[in-house]
């Protein structure tokens, strides 16, 4: 009889369905678990590696005078910055931080399961590691780098700004960089209108002197030594770093144009061979452009890099309501360091270098305190008032910039 009951028992097949889905519903619950405490070790590791980089390579930005306890101090200060006092859970782990030849800050922590410890795992493990090598010259790390300039009118100004560094458009280009200039003024006549309607972009002559000179093309123009110094800066940088990029981007009252980021040298010469000034000052709109626009665009392997150029005071009638009643330069002024502070506050923060070109703003203490503001570190803050110094900031730039290297 017992014999006879098992086999009925072993042979039903009422309720499998039910069984079945019982069991499927276990498995699922047991991988999806699994999922949230691997998924949580992941975004733990990767905020530890953000962290990391952004203490090793605020460490390295220090300038060369710097003591080793100065760096392990700004190590220690950025990498609590980018990692809370607790994150998923996991509370802040102390970094190892060494300062040498090169700084290593490393930090490992571990993420508590909810999940797989019905299975006997515990904890699972979560660590960073970054090594950067600074005060070293060596090829191989890459940037990425915006060169924000501003191409306001007043960069075609009629002063003797020296012929050393002078890079006028060269004359295959004068066409095309022509058409940058009349693009900037007809959208200055947009952001301003009605005002400056009855101006015409298009009717500048095509040739000779007033054509050029119009956008600040020929002669030793404020533009012209801008264009010489950037062009150098782009050059050496994609020469000494064919892994990074460049993307420019050219504003006055507004941006006018942005070329996004490449390591097309040709390229990019050719973009600085063809910018034209025109328009006011507005170094707001730009930075804020490069926090919103841009910024996502920097790779994750790259360090990132801003270099903000301006020749003037910030004025913008047009910049808020109501429009035309004043400069708006307070408020352009503290827009400008909410943007850089922002980018410079970003997981791996940006390096933000600011140049103040010409005595128009080099003699002006609310502009020269924003943008020294507005840099990653004081001496990343250059004040030029003619071509020669101009080349000799580009040049201390790319020397500084190009210390900064992630090797691990």
């Amino acid at each position: 009889m017992t014999r006879i009951f098992l086999r009925r028992f072993l042979c039903h097949e009422e309720a499998n369905v039910l069984m079945l889905t019982g069991l499927g519903i276990l498995i699922l619950f047991a991988i999806g678990g699994a999922a949230v405490d691997f998924g949580r070790q992941q975004l733990v590791r990767g905020r530890l590696q953000q962290a990391t980089d952004a203490a090793a390579l605020g460490a390295a930005a220090l300038p060369d005078g710097a003591t080793n306890a100065d760096r392990q101090n700004a190590a220690l200060r950025f990498y609590q910055m980018n990692y809370p006092a607790e994150y998923l859970g996991v509370s802040r782990p102390s970094p190892t931080i060494s300062v040498g030849s090169t700084i290593s800050v490393s930090a490992n922590g571990e993420v508590q399961t909810n999940f797989i410890s019905n299975v006997g795992v515990n904890t699972l493990q979560s660590g960073g590691r970054t090594v950067v090598a600074t005060n070293t010259i060596s090829t191989g790390s890459g940037y990425d780098m915006v060169m924000a300039f501003d191409i306001s009118g007043s960069m075609t100004a009629n002063e003797d700004v020296g012929s050393s560094g002078i890079r006028v458009v060269p004359s295959g280009l004068v066409n095309t960089a022509r058409t940058n200039g009349r693009n900037a003024c007809n959208q200055y006549k947009t952001y301003v209108a009605p005002v400056f309607n009855s101006y015409n972009c298009n009717a500048v002559p095509d040739t000779g002197p007033a054509g050029t000179e119009t956008f600040g093309m020929t002669r030793a123009k404020r533009l012209n030594a801008l264009r010489g110094s950037a062009y150098g800066l782009a050059d050496d940088l994609l020469n000494d770093s064919p892994t990074s990029r460049i993307a420019v981007v050219q504003w006055s009252s507004r941006v006018m144009k942005t070329f996004d980021f490449t390591s097309d040298k040709s390229a990019v010469l050719n973009e600085i061979d063809t910018m034209a000034a025109f328009g006011g000052t507005n170094s707001a709109n730009a930075m804020n452009h490069i926090k919103n626009n841009m910024a996502a665009n920097y790779r994750d392997d790259a360090i990132p890099v801003v270099v903000l150029l301006t020749d003037g005071v910030n004025f913008d009638p047009y910049y808020r309501n109501p429009k035309g009643s004043q400069s708006y330069n307070a408020e352009i002024n503290a827009d400008t360091l909410s943007a850089c502070t922002a980018l410079k506050s970003r997981t791996k923060p940006v390096q933000v270098y600011t140049v103040a070109f010409g005595d128009d703003v080099t003699t002006n203490p609310a502009a020269n305190n924003m943008l020294r503001d507005c840099a990653s570190r004081p001496e990343f803050y250059f004040q030029a008032d003619n071509s020669a110094e101009l080349m000799a900031a580009f040049n201390e730039i790319f020397e500084t910039v190009r210390k900064l290297r992630i090797t691990e």
